[in-house]
């Protein structure tokens, strides 16, 4: 090998060693700061979603609020025999497509009606949150598996008062 040859290898060496190392060093910095950006959006990102869910989750709560009060709830002390609740039911159940199944029951714990006919009947009683709405609080369950809707859901229980009154709870309003 000649004197030319070893130069040139020397030269390269001393030449792209440096802009190796340089870049290694670049690439190693901005490495981190890519990782502390998809860090922050990812948080950005899981804040937002938790925000829209939580508004999702209060409309969908005051939508049943407003349930509760309509006048056809009256036809719980009837034990809804002509299926005006029902029907309600059924109708709010085709307008809100995440709704798995409505049923209105009695102070008892008893499906008197719901947009489902194989519930009505069934005893709900023994519901998480049925006592606490019997005794006019609003109750959320934590999201979990729902045998009847074969699914996960979210449970909303309400209490129903007469309209004359406002004060007599006469039934519950339970929503997956």
């Amino acid at each position: 090998m000649n004197i030319r040859n070893k130069m040139i290898i020397l030269l390269l060496l001393v030449s792209t060693v440096p802009l190796t190392t340089i870049g290694f060093i670049e690439m190693k910095a901005r490495e981190s700061a890519f990782k502390e950006y998809i860090e922050t959006s990812s948080m950005e990102y899981t804040k937002l979603s938790m925000r829209r869910v939580n508004e999702y989750i209060y409309s969908e709560y005051e939508n049943i609020q407003a349930w509760t009060k309509t006048g056809a709830m009256e036809n719980i002390l009837t034990k809804d025999t002509n299926g005006i609740i029902s029907t309600l039911l059924t109708d709010i159940q085709k307008n809100h497509k995440d709704i798995y199944y409505i049923v209105c029951l009695n102070k008892e714990g008893q499906a008197i009606a719901s947009n489902n006919t194989n519930i009505i009947g069934m005893d709900f009683s023994a519901e998480e949150g049925f006592r606490e709405s019997i005794n006019g609080k609003n109750y959320i369950q934590n999201p979990r598996y729902d045998k009847t809707a074969r699914g996960n859901a979210i449970v909303f229980l309400a209490p129903v008062t007469d309209s004359s009154s406002k004060s007599k709870i006469i039934g519950v309003l339970y929503v997956s």
